[in-house]
């Protein structure tokens, strides 16, 4: 999590694999590069202003059940908004049960981070928001 407003970016290269199941990516954006594979499971990816997550052609990217609150979603030359995002889960071939949305709206408490629990495990960053 990026609080100070800086933008950071998680990056996923060659012969890297990230699974995630019930993260939160907030204030971070996503970059996969060429040989990268990436699995997002029930994952929050949000921020103010919207993270960007940036898909090389020739990597592997899945998710199911995730929650984008991103500014841009790029897969090759292709980009896609939020009104095109059922083309990007035909072409990634993944993403089902998974949702582009404004910020805070509608938001799951299955997806992402279980704020609560957190709180109980960190008490001191919890009183930082």
């Amino acid at each position: 999590r990026r609080d100070d407003g800086d933008s950071q970016e998680i990056r996923i290269s060659d012969r890297t694999r990230l699974e995630t199941d019930r993260c939160t990516f907030q204030g971070l954006n996503v970059t996969m590069t060429s040989g990268g594979e990436a699995l997002f499971r029930r994952t929050l990816v949000t921020g103010d202003p919207g993270p960007g997550l940036l898909i090389w052609a020739d990597s592997e990217w899945k998710g199911e059940q995730n929650r984008y609150e991103i500014g841009s979603l790029r897969v090759g030359q292709t980009s896609y908004t939020a009104a095109t995002f059922a083309d990007f889960q035909r072409a990634t071939n993944s993403e089902a049960q998974s949702s582009w949305a404004e910020r805070n709206e509608g938001k799951s408490e299955s997806v992402g981070a279980n704020e609560a629990v957190l709180a109980r495990l960190y008490p001191a960053e919890a009183t930082k928001k």
